[in-house]
């Protein structure tokens, strides 16, 4: 806009242009916003945008801008204070639409907010239909009698004189009407700021920015590289370990490379939105190992609520006094439960909810319309992890795993959350694999139901080798064998509909403890018997009822179908033979005794045995 003001003879072209009226009143009524809206905010930017990317008359703006602004300070400021306090702040009923619509791309980075700049807003919207035509009216009239009193002077002969028509434009004109140099400087400079900004500055602020996150976050990170690349809207971080908040010199994480790509959408709504993050060479040890290379304070303390890191050490939540299928299941009821899936809805209908907290300011009052828990503070809407490491105890990890996860949320109050998880790898102990596992987990939350799908796939498992994952949870082992197993699960607030199975192929069962019954009724030692004798076996069953009173079906039964020949069996020959001579005495006890030498009564000849054998014969036919 100086260009006009520095430069006479371009105010003159300008004239010799002859703009249209309505050109004129565009200009005019430009002028009125930005003289009813603060210059230095970013409202006055986009405005400044229309002037140079609209076609309108520059000249009508520029003149007309100071009358507005002088109007703006003797009185108008105040008026527009008022209409953004009467909608902003006093208009409860708009609270969910100044949520939406501040919340949106761009409109998020304009100060929509701010009492001042919606008030002026919106007052020179009101008033340009009316300004419009009255500028129009006037310039009209204006040039009418302005041509009258110089159109036969030699300077309106020459200010009105048909200008030279240009000559026809030729292939690539449009390119032509560009500033090639300016446009070449543009982006050697923002080339120069890419690269600078990547490969000098980021380096030089890694620390900072290292420090800064862990200050915002509550976390204990450590960086040996960093690259921001300002114009892809990309980092890349190399040598990553991310300790445990309450434990010194204890990590929970390593990253030999991740990348991460903001979202530009995300950036213009004032949110910070991860559209695509790649981690490789990762190790996730939840019950943390011993590194003493972090550089900041030994201990601190973790925030409230929990660390965005915390989903990495999961584990540490379950009783440590379990085994891993235990502390799977314990982290599923807690997760899963209607208490849990109350809470979760709760929460997804506290995020509609709108409060409103106004600061005062020099500029009027900022109005910040703030979501309730649930709200996301950083959401990555596509994780992607290869080559990664997941200790699952001291002796077993889920290694050469790949790892994708969409939706991951992180709010302070709540902590992280996901809407879908797949890991699919090795399952390893002493650096060799005794199994694959496929685990794909679908999460879904809405005001009225929280659904969770959930399939997992257990191929070709070495159970001796695998003991420590649920020596803990049964009263069984194997000492060799290799089992599969195939869940598909649905959980609709806390209600269980799971179908199972299980093959085993190969397999030698051992009882725990000798003594050991099964279902209360069934000994272990049987049990083992039957089960090791079908090879391959394969077992399904059903889990019905909640998460926190499941129902296991088919399972108990199938067992005992199993276990029938070998429970018959046991009791005729261990029941039946050792306890014979006790039944018989005690079922004939007072009994008159025969005299000696007496041939059995025919009685008991015809029977074709005594009263105890009868008796056992009985009992046995209940497993039959």
């Amino acid at each position: 806009m100086l260009k006009y003001i520095m430069s006479p003879l371009k105010i003159v072209n300008l004239l010799r242009q002859n703009p249209s009226p309505n050109d004129i009143a565009l200009g005019v009524c430009l002028a009125m916003f930005f003289g009813f809206t603060p210059l230095n905010g970013p409202m006055a930017l986009l405005l400044a945008i229309f002037f140079f990317v609209f076609k309108m008359n520059g000249l009508s703006t520029l003149l007309t801008l100071p009358l507005f602004k002088i109007v703006y300070l003797l009185g108008v400021k105040s008026l527009c204070n008022v209409i953004g306090v009467s909608v902003l702040v006093k208009a409860d009923a708009l609270n969910g639409f100044w949520a939406w619509f501040t919340g949106l791309p761009v409109i998020a980075l304009l100060g929509i907010d701010h009492t001042l700049v919606t008030g002026g807003f919106i007052l020179a919207a009101v008033l340009s239909p009316a300004v419009f035509f009255i500028s129009r009216a006037l310039a009209i009239k204006v040039s009418a009698a302005a041509y009258g009193k110089i159109k036969n002077t030699k300077f309106g002969m020459w200010l009105t004189a048909p200008q030279a028509k240009a000559a026809p434009a030729k292939e690539g004109g449009m390119l032509r009407r560009l500033k090639i140099i300016n446009v070449v400087i543009i982006i050697a400079a923002l080339v120069v700021i890419h690269v600078g900004t990547g490969l000098v500055i980021s380096p030089l602020a890694r620390s900072f920015i290292v420090e800064q996150l862990n200050t915002q976050t509550g976390s204990r990170l450590m960086v040996d590289s960093l690259n921001v690349w300002p114009l892809t809207l990309s980092v890349s971080l190399g040598g990553v370990k991310v300790f445990d908040n309450n434990k010194a010199d204890t990590r929970i994480v390593k990253l030999d490379h991740a990348a991460f790509s903001l979202s530009p959408i995300g950036l213009l709504s004032g949110r910070v939105v991860i559209s695509r993050a790649s981690l490789s060479g990762a190790e996730f040890i939840p019950e943390g190992i011993a590194d003493t290379s972090f550089t900041g304070p030994k201990v601190k303390a973790a925030p409230k609520g929990e660390s965005p890191w915390e989903l990495a050490s999961v584990l540490k939540t379950a009783d440590k006094n379990k085994d891993l299928a235990g502390r799977v299941w314990q982290i599923v009821k807690k997760s899963f439960s209607k208490s849990s899936a109350d809470k979760a809805k709760e929460a997804k209908k506290d995020s509609k909810k709108v409060t409103k907290v106004v600061k005062k300011l020099d500029l009027g009052d900022k109005v910040e319309f703030r979501r309730g828990p649930g709200a996301e503070l950083l959401e990555i809407k596509r994780l992607s992890i290869t080559r990664a490491v997941m200790h699952l105890d001291n002796s077993i990890a889920i290694s050469d795993a790949g790892i994708k996860i969409k939706g991951l949320t992180y709010d302070p109050s709540s902590g992280a959350d996901v809407a879908r998880l797949r890991v699919k790898g090795d399952i390893s102990g002493s650096g060799s694999s005794f199994g694959k596992i496929d685990l794909d987990l679908n999460k879904k939350v809405t005001a009225n139901k929280q659904s969770v799908a959930l399939t997992v796939s257990i191929t070709d498992l070495d159970i001796a080798l695998a003991r420590p994952l649920y020596e803990k949870s049964l009263t069984l082992y194997g000492t060799k064998g290799k089992l599969s197993f195939d869940s598909r699960t649905t959980i609709d607030d806390s209600a269980m509909n799971s179908r199972n199975e299980i093959v085993l192929r190969g397999q030698n069962i051992v009882p725990v403890n000798q003594m050991s019954m099964v279902f209360g009724l069934i000994p272990a030692s049987a049990l083992c018997e039957a089960i090791n004798s079908v090879d391959p076996l394969t077992l399904k069953f059903n889990i019905g009822g909640t998460v926190d009173e499941p129902q296991m079906k088919g399972l108990e039964q199938s067992l005992m179908d199993l276990a029938k020949p070998y429970l018959q069996n046991m009791v005729k020959k261990q029941v039946m033979g050792e306890g014979q001579k006790l039944m018989d005495k005690f079922l004939n006890k007072g009994a008159a005794p025969a005299a000696e030498g007496a041939a059995p009564s025919s009685e008991a000849a015809s029977s074709g045995g005594s009263t105890g054998d009868k008796a056992m014969e009985a009992i046995g036919s209940l497993f039959k």
